[in-house]
């Protein structure tokens, strides 16, 4: 055989797919608290773990999956003020193993307290994001 047969037949490494990321990512790690969002509904906090962060995107690491277009509140620290909700969507989830899952999430909107008329909506969001650590 040719050294130009035997290289047709040998297979090529698979190559990772350029990354997408319009964003500058930054790696960071620790507990972090996130309150589920559905059909304008605020649910209970649950613990997640962040993995990297950048201006318009969160990675998480979480024990269980998430469906694409989910979302989540994150509280931001504020100094000297009271912690910004972020709204984000999950874009991405995969098993990474052990129950766990990669999850990628991008922002959609900077919630405010001021702006819910009804107050139990803005109540339920108050205590949802008071848990969250400063």
């Amino acid at each position: 055989m040719s050294l130009l047969a035997q290289s047709e037949t040998q297979a090529l490494p698979k190559q990772s797919p350029p990354e997408q990321r319009r964003w500058p990512r930054t790696e960071c790690s620790g507990e972090l608290l996130i309150c589920p969002v559905r059909e304008g509904v605020v649910g209970q906090t649950i613990v997640s773990h962040s993995a990297d962060f950048s201006t318009m995107g969160l990675g998480l690491v979480h024990d269980g999956p998430m469906e694409k277009g989910e979302q989540f509140l994150v509280a931001l620290k504020t100094r000297g003020g009271p912690p910004l909700p972020l709204l984000y969507t999950v874009v991405r989830c995969q098993p990474v193993g052990f129950g766990q899952y990669q999850i990628g999430a991008e922002l959609v909107s900077v919630w405010n307290l001021e702006q819910f008329v009804d107050n139990s909506a803005r109540d339920a969001l108050a205590r949802a994001i008071s848990g969250m650590p400063e």
